[in-house]
């Protein structure tokens, strides 16, 4: 029988919350339960059917009185919302992470050569990590 690592990736962050923030190099997802996603490709929050926020938008000016805060921004987006539907690019490693009220979360897996963002999870008390690979491909390693 098949063993489906993607689709239960994808399962174990339904219903999840996310507070995002930024490091020196990257951004970090955390989920409750110890699920949290490296992010060092480009990402955006979509709301409303628009871009609301991207990673590139951090630190800008925009005509503001002071640089964007991205973490703030991410987290008056998001608020308390849940995951309904994870859906990881079975070619490209891209990642859509979809909230109640119409939020999503895209991260672009840019680079046929670098990883692009890397998580970790578990699957029945069973720790993992998720690599999104250069090229699209992912690999998945047990902790």
């Amino acid at each position: 029988m098949y063993h489906d690592q993607v689709a239960e990736f994808e399962a174990s962050l339904i219903g999840r919350g996310c507070v995002i923030g930024r490091r020196e190099c990257d951004w970090i997802f955390e989920l409750p339960e110890g699920v949290c996603l490296a992010v060092s490709a480009p990402w955006r929050i979509v709301c409303d059917g628009r871009i609301a926020f991207a990673s590139e938008d951090d630190g800008q000016i925009f005509g503001l009185n002071s640089p964007l805060d991205g973490e703030l921004a991410a987290r008056k987006l998001l608020g308390s919302k849940p995951i309904t539907e994870a859906r990881l690019d079975r070619v490209t490693a891209d990642l859509e992470l979809h909230f109640s009220g119409g939020t999503r979360i895209d991260v672009f897996n840019n680079s046929s050569g670098y990883e692009g963002w890397q998580a970790s999870y578990a699957i029945d008390g069973k720790g993992w990590s998720l690599i999104a690979m250069g090229g699209g491909k992912v690999a998945f390693i047990a902790a």
